[in-house]
């Protein structure tokens, strides 16, 4: 009984825990229904704000050093040495491998033996040139010396004071040539004193090929007077006051005089022309000895080319060369990067270029540490000449790293979001909103229960599908946000 009256009591308690998830169920739905009902009722709609807006270029790339080079020999030889392998640091500079160089060797060698032929051949040459300028200043000396010879020790026998401005001969001629002996014979002196002066300065240096010349007249002019005094000699005839004996001894002398002046004259002429031949024979052998250095010259050029070495400093990633193979002209053996800095490369589509400056700042991930490590890098060049990648037309861009927060090795894959432009605190709406018609562009603002297009102006299309609207709207308006909303 006492059992039986516990349980009416308790029932009436239990009812509401056994009720209280339905209530709950209940109250769920009636929220449902009067906030996420209407808001879906108006998902057709979105607002106007302000916010910043990004637009970017989104393309991928590679890691590479800044520079890197393929090196091979300039000509084909048995490797004869290998100096690196991969991983080596070298510098610039650095031999890294060599051909066989025994028969340039050989070349050389016998180029250098004759360089010291056109060495030896040129400076005697050269010592020729100077024994020719001596050569000349001892003729011209001799050459006056016979001259003085000619006229003051055997011509002056039969003149009276023949130094002074009235020279007389001591004999009777032809008149006109009485007259021009006593005449030349004055002139003769100025000339013998002029000359003796003129070689008295004349110093080791002087011009001696104009010396020869004065001395050349001179001689021709005292050839021509000695000439004419053998004329009145052989016109002459013994008399009370001149014995035979003295003009057989005065023809002799003068005679005598004539074949010295004449030796004089052909020396005189010997000499110059060895001197004017000197110069252009050191010329030849200048030009012979410019044409062994030049073969040398060749042939060190040829010693280089079996020379493989390091552009500039860096580490050695690939090394093919091997000692005793045949190696092609050109064929890639050591390949070199560059130390420091790496950069990344990418072709940006014709499509996209426009947007994309030197300098842009983009962000960048590696496959090879996923997406949640981004590196900041920058446009530091865009090639001007397209690549045709595919079928399209791509431009070469290159990316400096601005920050690395792991280590890059080359080759890794790169996802760059290049930023080509950004605006902040602007209206936007997503791109999809926007209604184009003639040219001109639209919105559907709500109005009360229906909507009214709204012509507007807009700026830069944002990466993310929104677009910025720079007049036509205010903030916080509600558009349609597609057209068949």
């Amino acid at each position: 009984m006492t059992a039986q009256l516990l349980t009416r009591l308790s029932a009436p308690l239990r009812r509401p825990i056994i009720f209280a998830p339905l209530l709950l169920a209940a109250a769920g739905i009636l929220i449902y229904l009067f906030f996420f009902r209407g808001s879906e009722a108006e998902s057709g709609f979105v607002a106007v704000r302000r916010g910043t807006i990004i637009q970017e270029v989104t393309v991928t790339g590679k890691t590479k050093a800044a520079s890197s080079v393929n090196l091979g020999f300039e000509k084909s030889g048995r490797v004869a040495s290998v100096h690196v392998e991969v991983g080596s640091r070298v510098a610039a500079g650095t031999i890294l491998a060599t051909l066989d160089q025994s028969a340039l060797a050989a070349d050389l060698a016998e180029a250098e033996a004759g360089v010291n032929v056109r060495q030896a051949k040129l400076k005697n040459a050269e010592l020729a040139l100077e024994d020719a300028r001596q050569g000349m200043r001892d003729t011209l000396q001799d050459s006056y010396t016979k001259a003085d010879d000619a006229v003051r020790n055997r011509v002056d026998q039969f003149f009276s004071s023949p130094r002074s401005a009235n020279p007389q001969l001591i004999f009777t001629t032809e008149s006109t040539l009485e007259s021009f002996l006593e005449s030349e014979r004055f002139f003769i002196e100025a000339m013998l004193v002029s000359w003796q002066s003129a070689l008295s300065e004349l110093t080791p240096a002087g011009d001696l090929g104009e010396a020869a010349s004065a001395g050349k007249a001179n001689l021709t002019r005292l050839n021509a007077f000695l000439n004419q005094a053998a004329l009145a000699l052989n016109n002459l005839r013994p008399s009370t006051t001149l014995t035979q004996a003295t003009i057989d001894t005065w023809r002799s002398d003068v005679s005598t005089a004539r074949t010295n002046v004449n030796t004089a004259t052909a020396n005189l002429a010997a000499a110059d022309e060895t001197l004017r031949r000197a110069p252009g024979d050191i010329a030849a052998e200048q030009a012979e000895l410019a044409a062994a250095d030049a073969k040398i010259n060749s042939i060190r050029a040829q010693f280089e080319k079996t020379l493989l070495r390091a552009p500039f400093d860096g580490v050695v990633v690939k090394q093919d060369a091997k000692v005793g193979e045949i190696a092609s002209a050109d064929s890639p053996l050591v390949t070199i990067n560059s130390e420091g800095a790496l950069e990344i490369e990418a072709n940006i589509p014709e499509a996209d270029i426009a947007s994309v400056t030197t300098g842009d700042l983009a962000s960048v991930t590696l496959d090879a540490y996923g997406s949640d490590v981004v590196f900041s890098t920058r446009v530091s060049r865009i090639d001007p000449a397209e690549t045709i990648v595919e079928g399209v037309a791509t431009y070469t861009a290159t990316f400096l790293f601005l920050s690395s927060p792991k280590p890059i090795r080359p080759g890794m894959t790169a996802d760059i979001d290049i930023q080509t432009d950004q605006r902040e605190n602007v209206l936007i709406l997503p791109q999809r909103a926007v209604i184009t018609k003639n040219g001109e562009k639209f919105v559907r603002v709500r109005e009360g229960d229906g909507t009214r297009e709204v012509r507007v102006m807009t700026g830069l299309r944002g990466s993310d599908g929104s677009i910025e609207i720079t007049a036509g709207l205010r903030e916080g308006e509600i558009v349609a946000s597609s057209p068949q909303s």
